[in-house]
Protein backbone atom coordinates (compact mmCIF):
# COMPACT_ATOMS: atom_id res chain seq x y z
CA UNK A 1 0.00 0.00 0.00
CA UNK A 2 1.38 3.38 -0.98
CA UNK A 3 0.68 6.54 1.00
CA UNK A 4 1.81 10.07 0.37
CA UNK A 5 4.48 11.75 2.46
CA UNK A 6 1.88 14.17 3.80
CA UNK A 7 -0.36 11.33 4.97
CA UNK A 8 2.64 9.50 6.42
CA UNK A 9 3.56 12.56 8.49
CA UNK A 10 -0.04 12.96 9.63
CA UNK A 11 -0.12 9.34 10.79
CA UNK A 12 3.27 9.73 12.47
CA UNK A 13 2.02 12.83 14.33
CA UNK A 14 -1.11 10.98 15.46
CA UNK A 15 0.99 8.10 16.77
CA UNK A 16 3.27 10.52 18.63
CA UNK A 17 0.24 12.22 20.13
CA UNK A 18 -1.22 8.91 21.26
CA UNK A 19 2.10 7.85 22.76
CA UNK A 20 2.25 11.10 24.71
CA UNK A 21 -1.32 10.61 25.93
CA UNK A 22 -0.54 7.06 27.07
CA UNK A 23 2.53 8.31 28.97
CA UNK A 24 0.38 10.93 30.70
CA UNK A 25 -2.24 8.35 31.63
CA UNK A 26 0.40 5.97 32.91
CA UNK A 27 1.95 8.64 35.10
CA UNK A 28 -1.50 9.60 36.40
CA UNK A 29 -2.23 5.97 37.20
CA UNK A 30 0.95 5.77 39.25
CA UNK A 31 0.17 9.04 41.02
CA UNK A 32 -3.41 8.05 41.83
CA UNK A 33 -2.85 4.57 43.25
CA UNK A 34 -3.57 6.00 46.69
CA UNK A 35 -7.14 6.72 45.56
CA UNK A 36 -7.97 3.51 43.71
CA UNK A 37 -5.60 1.15 45.48
CA UNK A 38 -3.08 -0.97 43.64
CA UNK A 39 -4.34 -1.36 40.07
CA UNK A 40 -2.66 -2.01 36.74
CA UNK A 41 -2.94 0.45 33.87
CA UNK A 42 -5.89 -1.17 32.00
CA UNK A 43 -7.92 -1.37 35.21
CA UNK A 44 -7.05 2.25 36.02
CA UNK A 45 -8.21 3.38 32.58
CA UNK A 46 -11.47 1.49 33.09
CA UNK A 47 -12.04 3.12 36.49
CA UNK A 48 -11.30 6.60 35.14
CA UNK A 49 -13.69 6.09 32.20
CA UNK A 50 -16.36 4.99 34.66
CA UNK A 51 -15.80 8.09 36.80
CA UNK A 52 -15.95 10.34 33.74
CA UNK A 53 -19.22 8.79 32.56
CA UNK A 54 -20.66 9.24 36.06
CA UNK A 55 -19.68 12.90 36.07
CA UNK A 56 -21.23 13.40 32.62
CA UNK A 57 -24.45 11.74 33.79
CA UNK A 58 -24.71 14.16 36.72
CA UNK A 59 -24.78 17.22 34.44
Amino acid sequence: MFISKKRYHEIKEQISSLEARVRILQSQSQAMTFYYGKVDFPKFAELIEHDISDLKARK
